[in-house]
Parts: C-alpha cells; sequence; structure tokens
C-alpha cells in the first residue's frame, strides 16, 4: 500500500449539544485537516495522486460546505432559529464534537467524493487546537 498526506486548513464555529463544559457555548476553532490517502499501487505517472487533485476534491469540498460556517446539531434547541438568521448554518445530523467530525467525513464524504478513483482517504487526523485532535482511520479496500 502507498500513501499520501494533504493538509488543510479551515475555520468553523459550533456548539456542542448537552455539554456540561465550556464548549456549550457558540465558539470556533481552526480546524487543521491531515488527509492521507492510499492506493495498492501507484498510477501511470509513479503516484497515488496528484495532491492538486485530493486538493481540490477533498479541501475544496471542506472550503465550500463548512468554511467559515456554523455547525449545530439538529437536537439543540437553537439550530432552527439560527438557521432563520442565517441561511449558511449548517445544520448537522452529528453533535459537532472533533470526533464526530472527522468520522463523518472518513466515513460518509470521502467515500461519495472519490469513488471511482483507484485511491481512498484511509485516515484522517482533525486538529480542533494545537493540543487537541481526532484520528479516524479505515480499512484499505483491497479490490482497488
Amino acid at each position: 500500500m502507498n500513501t499520501i498526506a494533504l493538509k488543510h486548513e479551515i475555520h468553523i464555529a459550533h456548539r456542542l449539544y448537552r455539554h456540561v463544559g465550556k464548549c456549550k457555548n457558540l465558539h470556533g476553532h481552526s480546524y487543521k485537516f491531515e488527509f492521507f490517502c492510499s492506493s495498492n499501487g501507484l498510477n501511470e505517472s509513479g503516484m497515488v495522486a496528484d495532491f492538486s487533485e485530493v486538493k481540490d476534491i477533498l479541501a475544496g469540498w471542506l472550503d465550500k460546505n463548512w468554511d467559515h460556517r456554523l455547525m449545530i446539531f439538529h437536537k439543540d434547541p437553537i439550530a432552527n432559529q439560527l438557521k432563520e438568521l442565517d441561511n449558511s448554518i449548517v445544520i448537522t445530523s452529528f453533535n459537532p464534537t472533533v470526533e464526530n467530525i472527522s468520522k463523518k467525513i472518513i466515513e460518509e464524504i470521502a467515500p461519495k467524493l472519490l469513488k471511482g478513483k483507484n485511491y481512498r482517504l484511509t485516515k484522517l487526523i482533525v486538529h480542533e487546537t494545537s493540543k487537541c485532535s481526532a484520528i479516524s482511520v479505515i480499512e484499505m479496500d483491497t479490490k482497488l
């Protein structure tokens, strides 16, 4: 297996539903994403994938859908009120913890975005702060 890595940064505000600590309040982070894409072999150019392609696909999706947005869980009692005030708010099906953000990308978003490619997102590290991060890893599909 061969793997490449690409880093990207976006800015997201969130509020953690039913959290008892400081993160129960609306606040934001500069999220740093480390994408690890793997393939069972190299392409004709000797690469897993062109870095610009991975950037356009994965980082591009983040920029378009989540960057400079507020993420809020659909069960949060203020979610619908906020959406009425600002249509750019992202109402999620998950509590927007760094763990859930990482899981959503690696299990649902990336497989759809990379369908038909000869590589997969196999590891994702999402840094919420310089001291705290979440890591999601999936098995490589040997059929690629």
